[in-house]
């Protein structure tokens, strides 16, 4: 005999006592560590260290160390020539200018007054720089034509 239905064996398992599987399980929600707000906070934390780091070298960096050995600098201030002190009534200045016809010279004069005492000191600096050219030109006629 034909049956068409399930059988009465219990050994058979035709019906599923679980449900069938619905889909991928649903994500979980991001920890706290990783949401926009805290990576934000812990890129400003970062950045506020570093400048605080930076500072610190430099300003420690820039004292002396108590009980070092060195002596302090100071500056070294140039001194001035010694100069005669003489007294003028009036004073002359001589400037010679050399001229060439293919070079304008140069003159440099420098004139330095000292004011506590009237001395006068006075340089005079001459530059004449000539330029020679010398141009060669050879020109071979050919014979005339005929001969």
């Amino acid at each position: 005999m034909t049956r068409y239905g399930p059988p009465d064996d219990g050994g058979y398992y035709a019906e599923d006592p679980y449900p069938a599987p619905g889909g991928p399980p649903e994500p979980e929600a991001p920890k706290w560590y990783r949401t926009p707000a805290a990576m934000f906070a812990a890129g400003v934390l970062a950045a506020l260290l570093l400048v605080f780091i930076v500072w610190a070298v430099f300003r420690t960096g820039s004292e002396d160390v108590p009980g070092s050995t060195e002596a302090p600098l100071t500056p070294i201030t140039p001194t001035a020539p010694a100069t005669t002190a003489t007294t003028a009534e009036r004073v002359t200045e001589t400037v010679t200018v050399t001229e060439t016809s293919t070079v304008p010279p140069t003159t440099t004069t420098v004139t330095t007054t000292t004011t506590p005492e009237p001395t006068v000191s006075t340089t005079v600096s001459t530059t004449v720089s000539t330029t020679v050219s010398t141009t060669t030109v050879t020109v071979t006629e050919p014979p005339p034509e005929g001969e």
